[in-house]
């Protein structure tokens, strides 16, 4: 008896399972789901439900008449089908989107506002897998109505060709054809709302960049790797990377057709959009160049669209005429004072227009010169036809005629309360120079300031600069010596000098081919920034600095230009150019000049810092060498 009824148990069992089995494949087969518009349907098809459970939002998928789901057990056996409510995203990709990718497609104001009020509510979703599922969709679908800014033409685009219809934006490319904008005409494209969903698909309020390979020509790129401490380029994994705003140039190529009034506030809100593009791209103004040679190299420089802004004449002046942003003083336009991209932009300094006026030259002259390209005397007479007699060239000048007089007793004629210093007595500061009636300060060699010794000129200046030497893998610092005004214990000025003729053909100063030198330079910056990492590395191209510090608005508080020497300033001096000198009497006393002694060597390396060398200047001095120049006229 036992068994029988072990075998009747296992045929009930199994009765219940084949009467489910039976009712899944009727499901599956038989029309049984009743749809809210009374038609019946079979519940899957290769697994995947064929309806969904009634829901708060309506669809377009087959919907379960609500009449046959009210009970929780229904409801549950229905979702152990997977029959579910439908989801919002799924509905949107599925029934709404499939629409607008149709070439031929029309739809009544009506029902377009419905489509996007649905759009907007999925774009709510608290799922983050849905909502990029969505925001792909949307960025591959043209759902969004644009009219032409200058032809005023109507049509369906993706989100991310649009810009957001803004005031600024509408007023910005007026009048100007290809520039498409959402169509706020429609309601239904207005809103808070709608305006996060767009610019999530890539719609924009500030002007458009592009990512585009670099115009820069092959002496610019191995510019750029020369100033990155690294010439030689394997060529094989050279990479470019830039930025070009098409419609920008759209918007300057139209400016000079416009009145004068019109264009001067047309480059206003240029000035302001690229503010806004500050604010949210700052990185597109800068490109980037990678390359390899025995390794990889990294340089950052201004990107095509930014070169594009300096080189075009697009900044209204005074009188309105357009003009490149180098010949406006920008303290005249009255526009968003913006540090950063005044960093970038760069317009007329107004110390130009003031020295002109000083010297009684008409500043707009320097501006025609300057636009023309004329930036050398030669340049000038050139354009003007003259002729210039050859000049004789002047006689070279023996030693004796330049280090023969006593320099300090000179000084002293100009400098009255300078101290009684006798000859042979070691200067207090401890620089090992000896007070002499001879020029020879250098250990009896002829004075070159960066290979030039002719036409020398010396320069009293007080004197203060900051050293760190390395010792033992570290960095030390210590103040050189102090200021001292003229006439105190001990003190003296500190003598210059100036080399007045350049010759580019003199070799190094520390007899390096150009490659090493460029090599030495690099490590010099690089042992600076090591100990100074708030210092960054100065655009490329930029003649007057090496290193430069921001504060925190990005607005640069600190220049500093650098001098590498593979000895000592006890072996030679080192020079500043004229751009150079220039910059450091502009800036003052964020002015520093950074002399790395012994470059080369890991435990001998010492960075002198000199802060504002050509404010310490005093005076300049021109002895009996300058005969050899001068135009002698006997009365």
């Amino acid at each position: 008896m036992k068994p029988n009824r072990t075998i009747g148990y296992h045929d009930c069992t199994n009765s219940c399972v084949d009467r489910k089995l039976l009712l899944y494949v009727a499901i599956d087969t038989i029309p049984l789901i009743r749809l809210s518009d009374g038609t019946h349907i079979i519940a899957r098809e290769n697994g995947k439900p064929k309806a969904f459970l009634p829901s708060a939002i309506q669809t377009g998928f087959p919907t379960m008449h609500k009449d046959v789901c009210t009970s929780a057990e229904a409801r549950a056996f229905l979702i152990s089908l997977g029959i579910t409510e439908p989801d919002q995203v799924d509905d949107v990709v599925v029934n709404v989107l499939y629409k607008y990718k149709q070439d031929e497609f029309s739809i009544n104001d009506k029902d377009y506002a419905y489509d996007i009020e649905k759009i907007i509510v999925a774009f709510s979703t608290d799922s983050k897998l849905q909502r990029e599922k969505l925001l792909l969709a949307l960025k591959e679908t043209s759902f969004v109505m644009a009219v032409d800014a200058g032809t005023g033409s109507k049509l369906r685009v993706e989100p991310d060709k649009l810009y957001l219809a803004t005031e600024h934006i509408k007023q910005l490319f007026a009048g100007i054809p290809n520039i498409l904008i959402v169509d706020n005409s429609y309601e239904c494209l207005k809103g808070e709302k709608l305006r996060d969903l767009l610019e999530a698909c890539g719609a924009l309020w500030f002007p458009r960049p592009q990512k585009t390979t670099s115009t820069l020509s092959n002496e610019e790129l191995r510019i750029l790797r020369r100033e990155a401490g690294h010439e030689e380029t394997s060529y094989r994994n050279d990479c470019l990377e830039d930025w070009i705003i098409q419609d920008i140039g759209l918007l300057i190529n139209t400016l000079p057709a416009l009145a004068v009034e019109e264009r001067t506030e047309r480059a206003q809100l240029l000035w302001e959009s690229l503010c806004h593009l500050e604010e949210r791209r700052r990185g597109v103004f800068e490109g980037e160049y990678k390359w390899t040679h025995n390794g990889s190299y990294t340089k950052k420089f201004p990107s095509t669209f930014l070169r594009q802004l300096n080189e075009t004449s697009w900044v209204p002046d005074r009188d309105g005429k357009l003009q490149p942003p180098g010949l406006v003083i920008f303290d005249t336009l009255e526009w968003k004072n913006n540090p950063f991209l005044l960093s970038k932009i760069t317009f007329k300094p107004p110390l130009l227009d003031q020295l002109a006026k000083e010297a009684g030259i008409e500043p707009a002259i320097l501006d025609s010169l300057k636009k023309f390209g004329i930036t050398t005397v030669a340049d000038l007479t050139s354009r003007l036809g003259f002729t210039e007699p050859a000049s004789k060239p002047a006689d070279k000048l023996e030693p004796a005629l330049l280090y023969d007089q006593d320099v300090y007793g000179d000084a002293k004629d100009l400098y009255g309360d300078l101290p009684d210093i006798p000859p042979g007595i070691p200067d207090t500061d401890g620089d090992g120079f000896i007070r002499s009636n001879s020029r020879n300060v250098i250990s009896n060699q002829q004075l070159k300031v960066d290979g030039d010794s002719r036409g020398v000129n010396y320069i009293a200046t007080d004197y203060l600069s900051y050293s760190s030497k390395k010792v033992g893998g570290n960095w030390k610092g210590s103040i050189n010596s102090s200021k001292r005004p003229p006439g105190s214990n001990g003190g003296r000025p500190f003598i210059s000098y100036v080399g007045v003729h350049t010759n580019d053909e003199e070799s190094d100063p520390d007899g390096l081919d150009q490659i090493a030198r460029m090599k030495l330079e690099e490590l010099a910056i690089q042992q600076i920034l090591a100990v100074e990492p708030k210092l960054k590395r100065a655009a490329a191209f930029n003649p007057g600095f090496d290193l430069v510090e921001e504060g925190s608005d990005g607005q640069p508080i600190r220049w500093v230009e650098v001098k590498a020497m593979t000895g000592t300033l006890h072996d030679r001096p080192v020079g500043i150019s004229s751009t150079q000198f220039e910059c450091a009497r502009l800036h003052g006393a964020a002015f520093w000049l950074y002399v790395v002694e012994k470059v080369s060597s890991p435990e001998g390396t010492r960075i002198l810092r000199i802060q504002d060398p050509a404010g310490h200047v005093r005076t300049f001095t021109f002895d009996h060498g300058w005969v050899h120049i001068t135009k002698t006229e006997f009365v």
